[in-house]
């Protein structure tokens, strides 16, 4: 009798047990156990596995929102404001003007010659915010760079300009928003006397005084409706390959006095600048180089003025050639009226799809064209 109430009891005691620690019921998940750890001196216990909650994975699930992409460089980046103008900044390219201050910073460098075989650059930038610290010096406008900042809607950067060119931005105003540094220095410029150089090397536009200024004048910065760079990119995911093997090594003159040649590197996929033999470099000692290069052969005439001033046929457009990644392709050009931008082509007319990246852009008078050189 004894022995049977003691088997009962622990049968009993064993059932409990089970119930109480062997699980916690049909369709529920069993936890792991996990040994408590020390951290810092105090003892804790780490989280057992469990079940995601359904606004945790709603959460996971949300996709973050897409970047904008520059329309400079085809990349998506923060602080790309599309609703804004993109700048752009006349720059010397005389020897007393270099190292430029500045120089590696733009998006796109477009140089092209002015008179007397000498060139000057205008300087990109997606917007007022990415204006350097320091960008110069500044120099006076040609009336058919106000044209081509005209076209792509720039707030438009210079320090005077010819004649021809003066005229141009007074007939175009209020459509052309430009800034001007002969009548507004104090607002958005200094002078840098540390080089020892004339007085009309040392203007030097600064990117704080310079957005200070755009509000004390009263600068609008609104892209006009429809307006815009024209320059069109593959997605960064998808770079393509051009289809010529000739452009690892481009040289080409703007004149006899600058002559440039752009080697590709392939570790950093970039092509290294030289003007006659000598590396370019800013005033930081960084090597200039870029993503892109476009050689446009422009159609040009001398006007026979006192300053030897020079006239290009934009209406015309022309030939030229894309170099990026070790490869080239020749191209086609077109600027179809003086409100209307820049546009890039294929051979055949087709828009031309650009890598992301920075870009320089060379125009170059068509009859400078023999002395391209591609290899």
């Amino acid at each position: 009798m004894g022995t049977k109430r003691t088997v009962a009891l622990l049968t009993a005691c064993a059932a409990v047990f089970a119930f109480c620690f062997g699980g916690c019921g049909a369709g529920q998940k069993k936890k792991d156990t996990v040994p408590p750890y020390t951290y810092n001196g105090q003892t804790e216990t780490a989280a057992t596995e469990t079940e995601p909650t359904e606004a945790v994975t709603e959460k996971q699930e949300e996709q973050t929102p897409a970047l904008p992409v520059n329309p400079l460089t085809g990349r998506r980046e923060e602080g790309i404001d599309l609703s804004q103008k993109c700048v752009g900044v006349v720059i010397e390219n005389s020897p007393q003007a270099r190292p430029q201050w500045g120089m590696s910073t733009p998006d796109i460098v477009m140089e092209y010659e002015v008179e007397g075989g000498i060139s000057r650059m205008l300087w990109l930038y997606a917007n007022a915010d990415r204006v350097p610290e320091s960008a110069g010096p500044v120099r006076s406008a040609r009336h058919d760079i106000v044209e081509l900042a005209l076209g792509m809607d720039l707030l438009f950067v210079h320090c005077g300009g010819s004649p021809m060119a003066l005229e141009k931005i007074r007939s175009l105003r209020p459509t052309l928003t430009e800034l001007d540094g002969q009548t507004h220095d104090d607002y958005a410029f200094t002078r840098d006397y540390s080089r020892g150089v004339a007085y009309e090397h040392t203007l030097v536009l600064k990117g704080d005084k310079f957005r200070s200024a755009l509000s004390a004048l009263g600068l609008s910065t609104q892209r006009r409706e429809g307006a815009g760079p024209a320059f069109v990119f593959t997605d960064e995911a998808s770079p393509r390959t051009l289809p010529e093997e000739t452009g690892e090594h481009l040289h080409f003159e703007i004149s006899a006095y600058y002559r440039y040649d752009f080697d590709y590197n392939a570790e950093s996929g970039k092509y290294a600048s030289s003007l006659n033999g000598r590396a370019r470099t800013d005033d930081q000692g960084i090597r200039c180089a870029y993503d892109n290069v476009i050689l446009l052969y422009v159609v040009t005439e001398d006007l026979y003025d006192s300053d030897g001033h020079l006239d290009f046929y934009l209406e015309n457009g022309g030939e030229g050639y894309y170099c990026c990644g070790g490869r080239t392709e020749p191209i086609r050009w077109e600027k179809d009226g003086e409100y209307e931008p820049l546009r890039l082509l294929t051979a055949d007319g087709q828009p031309l799809e650009l890598n992301p990246g920075t870009s320089y852009i060379g125009l170059v008078r068509s009859t400078n064209a023999s002395r391209t050189v591609l290899s």
